[in-house]
């Protein structure tokens, strides 16, 4: 396969879905790249919008937690998007790869602080990005099952220190009460939705409130409180869940203050885990 960025042949096909397909590739040196086919054609307009914003924005970040973005070209209708390759998949097939079993907590913490460090970078930018769709599928593994946060393209950029998000959007079960209220909503919104994927590693399962409508889970945490956690996991570590999973947007932490947690500091690295490349299709 020949790009611009050089020539590339096809290893297999890591995954396809309404948006395109997502392909392995592999040039002369051995170094392996995803390309990412979204088809445009006779698309909605909003979806074309969307799919040039999330170029237009990856090509801009550059965070070590943050998927790395190489090159993008436009074949006529079809947007060709060149990014690092993360070969252990995301964090809902790591999810349920593991299901039933239990996550440990040096490495649920660890995990948790890059997703906070590459938010904070977001957070903080000149013009703040809050990313709207944080979740378990949204989150890539990397050759050292570090994370990368992936998917930009429902990510909305605040232009003014007074602009805030109205739009209903991103996953229906990790979204922040304020989006269900109509209400406008801040990048604290992240915040919640992470508080939310920390629940899910934490029971290791992808479905954790498969039971309930988004409405009826807010419904509980906002008149019950804090869903019950497995057993094992410190006070710490629930404390810091809470916070994050606050109905009022004013009393969650921002990315910054997370980062200053005494819990990311203090515990200890996790244990490496072995190899277990996802598989791809011919």
């Amino acid at each position: 396969m020949t790009m611009s960025h050089g020539e590339y042949r096809k290893v297999g096909c890591i995954g396809e879905g309404g948006f395109g397909k997502v392909i392995l590739l592999e040039n002369a040196d051995n170094e392996q790249v995803a390309l990412k086919i979204v088809d445009l054609a006779g698309k909605d307009s909003k979806v074309v919008q969307l799919a040039h914003q999330e170029v237009k924005l990856l090509s801009k970040l550059k965070h070590e937690y943050i998927l790395k973005f190489i090159h993008v070209e436009k074949d006529g209708t079809t947007l060709k998007i060149l990014t690092e390759f993360c070969p252990n998949g995301d964090l809902s097939g790591y999810i349920e790869a593991h299901r039933g079993q239990v996550m440990d907590e040096q490495r649920l913490v660890e995990w948790t602080r890059q997703i906070v460090s590459a938010l904070q970078y977001l957070h903080t930018l000149p013009k703040p990005v809050i990313h709207r769709d944080l979740k378990s599928a949204n989150v890539f593994l990397d050759a050292n099952w570090d994370t990368r946060l992936g998917d930009f393209g429902v990510s909305r950029v605040i232009e003014s220190s007074t602009d805030m998000a109205t739009t209903h959007v991103g996953t229906h079960i990790y979204m922040a009460p304020e989006m269900f209220m109509g209400i406008p909503y801040t990048e604290k919104t992240d915040i919640f939705s992470l508080s939310i994927l920390m629940y899910e590693m934490a029971c290791m399962q992808n479905d954790a409130f498969k039971e309930m409508l988004p409405q009826m889970m807010l419904f509980r945490i906002i008149h019950f409180g804090f869903p019950t956690m497995p057993d094992g996991y410190s006070s710490g570590l629930i404390d810091l869940m809470k916070t994050m999973m606050q109905v009022d947007p004013d009393k969650r932490p921002s990315a910054t203050d997370l980062l200053q947690e005494s819990i990311f500091k203090t515990t200890g690295k996790p244990l490496p885990i072995f190899s277990r490349q996802i598989p791809l299709k011919t």
